[in-house]
């Protein structure tokens, strides 16, 4: 009897959280330290659109149709994920979390080039290729206990080409993002730290060297000190936000 119970409260559940509104479940659900806002949302937590904008005021982000629909092949694994879609920006995207840490634990595919971000930060223009995330306690932009791994596939950088930079995300004593990465590139190594802070205050240290004849010139244009014969120091500080 008590299985029963409990199967048909869980199946009463899922039927009201699946067929209410995204509208009215948003409602519930938003929180003030969000870092966006959704407005004008159309459709169910399974698919729908609605107008994002940044909560940050350094971030001057608004945009109309933003689409979203459930992967429903990662549901039968226990799995939640969306595909988000701004055709007129063309950013495309896959964000997923378990059933388990759902709100809390994502995992983060950007299927179109990070260039698309460009709309977002300025920055990203002068970046191409691929991102991928996972990323854990993100449940608030603060970093207090935040943590995730990032991987770059096919990076380009300001001349600069790398197969794959992988970084470690954690919170310093100072609550700031520590950013550490390193290039896995038979041609490119590059090794570093950045620091960024909830202002969008960065401080970053990198050291770098080249096989490649072109990049390693490249290196040289943009470096802090010259290390040692084709090795390079680069450092630099700044507002990630008014980049």
């Amino acid at each position: 009897m008590l299985r029963a119970s409990l199967f048909f409260i869980a199946i009463f559940t899922l039927t009201i959280i699946t067929t209410a509104p995204m509208k009215w479940l948003y409602s519930q659900l938003k929180n003030p330290t969000d870092p966006i806002t959704l407005t004008n949302i159309q459709g169910s937590i399974w698919s729908g659109s609605s107008t994002l904008s940044s909560n940050n005021p350094n971030v001057n982000y608004r945009a109309d149709n933003w689409q979203w629909s459930i992967n429903w092949l990662a549901f039968l694994s226990l799995n939640l994920e969306w595909n988000l879609l701004q055709k007129e920006q063309q950013i495309n995207a896959d964000v997923g979390s378990s059933l388990f840490a759902f709100g809390k634990n994502f995992n983060i595919d950007l299927n179109s080039d990070m260039q698309s971000l460009a709309v977002i930060n300025p920055t990203f223009a002068l970046v191409s290729g691929n991102f991928q995330a996972q990323l854990e306690d993100f449940h608030t932009p603060i970093c207090v206990k935040n943590t995730g791994q990032v991987s770059f596939r096919n990076i380009a950088v300001i001349g600069i080409k790398l197969e794959q930079l992988k970084a470690d995300i954690e919170c310093n004593k100072d609550n700031q993002f520590k950013i550490s990465f390193e290039s896995n590139d038979p041609l490119t190594q590059i090794k570093g730290t950045l620091h960024i802070d909830s202002r969008g205050l960065y401080n970053s240290s990198i050291t770098a060297s080249s096989k490649d004849s072109q990049i390693s010139q490249q290196l040289a244009t943009v470096a802090t000190k010259t290390l040692s014969k084709g090795k390079y120091l680069l450092e630099e500080t700044g507002n990630w936000y008014k980049l």
